[in-house]
Formats: structure tokens, sequence, C-alpha cells
């Protein structure tokens, strides 16, 4: 949150904010990335392709193939993760019921 909002404001603001110590802070955002953090964002980057390659027009399934294609494994929740359908669906609608 801290790295995202240093921009628009003091980062001993934020860290006060947010009870971290500046120190702490610095200490973290200069850490380099974990390996694992590293293929998530290789992956991320490769799903991103493979969706504007495919015009967003891919389900999960038939883009996890295409991805395939090209020499990236990943399975279809990965896959899912990344896409905006993956967001919390909107509640449906209630329905309106008639005035007595």
């Amino acid at each position: 949150m801290i790295r995202e909002l240093r921009l628009a404001y003091c980062v001993a603001l934020l860290c006060r904010v947010l009870e971290v110590t500046t120190s702490g802070y610095y200490a973290w955002f200069k850490r380099p990335l974990t390996i694992r953090q590293r293929e998530e964002m290789r992956l991320e980057l490769e799903i991103r392709a493979a969706r504007k390659r495919t015009r967003h027009t891919y389900g999960p399934e038939r883009l996890q193939r295409d991805l395939a294609d090209n020499g990236v494994v990943v399975g279809v929740q990965s896959d899912q993760a990344d896409s905006p359908e993956a967001r919390p669906a909107l509640p449906a609608k209630a329905e309106v019921q008639g005035h007595d």
C-alpha cells in the first residue's frame, strides 16, 4: 500500500498511519523479490500477452491451450486469477415485489 501511495504522500506519514517503522518499510522495499514472486510476475505477463494476442476472446481452457502452445504451462486457476471475471460478482438484482 505504501509503495502505491508514496508518490502522493510522505512515506513517514504513511508509515505512521499504518503503524510501520520507516526503517522497516525501506528494508522491505529494498529486499529482492523471491523466486515465487518473480515467477508470478512472469506468468502474469504471459497471461496478459496471451489475452492481448487472442483479443480477449478466449475462455480459460482455450487460453490455457494457447499458453501451452507457446511453452507456458499453467493451470486454469492461475489463468482465472488474472481475469476480470475472477473479481467478486455483483449481486443479482432483487426482485421487485408488487405494492399492495
